[in-house]
């Protein structure tokens, strides 16, 4: 596979002077906006993803994706998982389009030694009661080693896909532990898509993640999938999950292989600092089910 990648590179202050002289006037739903994110990166971090990395499931993630590669990671959270794939050896570059996840990320890697480089990208604007984010076109190269951290929207960001090419520059995509915040519903692409629940929200994103997969990815790319929900106690609840990752694929190239989970604890119903689950998700009671990290695995033909 012919490849035109570089190490992991930081740029100064890259973008930071087009943003200050781009940057409209706020109205009350982007004067919102950096709150709800900070909130959600430090919530994710102390009571989520502390837990996930203490019981070793990051590294259970990781272990699905084979050999030395190239993996766009859909969703960066604390940068657990970011630094899970890289001590299985693989370059990544991580799109999120909450930057304050992406900055907490970034402090845990340099932390952790990584190498790591942070591309912006993002400029918010007004758009009636709503917001929009507009994104500039990336300008750094794709790591061959560590790890990039770039700003954008998987639901609508046509520049990154472009930039990421038809399947020279990544091996592999994961989506890990999906989740975003409640003031995420005010950003007008969302408005636009008709999304309207958390679980609108999770299929329209994996929906998304399939299409981008099926353009990006070369032959025989891994594309995988890990959520949160019940234990899929039977045979039944095996094909429950099954019929809803297929149905996300439909009209890919992408072919489904085999189901696996592990069993897992949130934390504890009076943590303060936790991104709990939804009744609509799980069906159930969230903190009575018994939950699992369901990991789905699809490879492109």
């Amino acid at each position: 596979m012919s490849k035109s990648r570089h190490p992991a590179t930081s740029r100064p202050g890259f973008g930071n002077s087009d943003r200050e002289k781009a940057a409209p006037a706020a109205n009350a739903a982007t004067r919102r906006l950096a709150g709800a994110r900070t909130r959600y990166a430090e919530e994710w971090s102390a009571g989520n993803a502390r837990r996930f990395s203490a019981d070793g499931l990051y590294r259970w993630m990781a272990r699905a994706l084979p050999g030395e590669t190239t993996v766009l990671e859909v969703g960066i959270g604390d940068g657990s998982g970011t630094i899970a794939l890289l001590e299985a050896g693989h370059a990544v570059i991580s799109v999120d389009e909450n930057p304050a996840c992406l900055r907490l990320a970034e402090r845990r890697l340099l932390s952790a030694g990584a190498q790591v480089a942070y591309e912006t990208r993002e400029i918010a604007q007004p758009d009636g009661i709503r917001y929009r984010i507009r994104y500039s076109a990336p300008a750094l190269p794709v790591p061959d080693c560590g790890a990039l951290l770039i700003e954008g929207d998987i639901l609508d960001d046509p520049a990154l896909i472009h930039w990421l090419g038809d399947g020279s520059a990544v091996d592999a995509v994961v989506c890990w532990l999906m989740g975003t915040y409640l003031e995420r519903a005010q950003n007008s692409t969302i408005a636009r898509l008709g999304i309207r629940t958390p679980w609108d929200y999770r299929a329209t994103v994996h929906r998304s993640v399939c299409g981008v997969a099926d353009t990006i990815l070369p032959s025989d790319g891994i594309l995988h999938f890990v959520d949160r929900g019940d234990v899929p106690e039977s045979e039944a609840g095996t094909e429950h999950y099954r019929t809803y990752y297929r149905s996300q694929a439909m009209g890919t190239a992408l072919t489904m292989g085999p189901l696996d989970y592990i069993r897992y604890h949130e934390p504890a119903p009076d943590t303060p600092a936790a991104i709990r689950l939804t009744a609509a998700e799980t069906g159930r009671d969230p903190d009575r089910a018994q939950k699992a990290l369901i990991s789905v695995i699809f490879r492109k033909r």
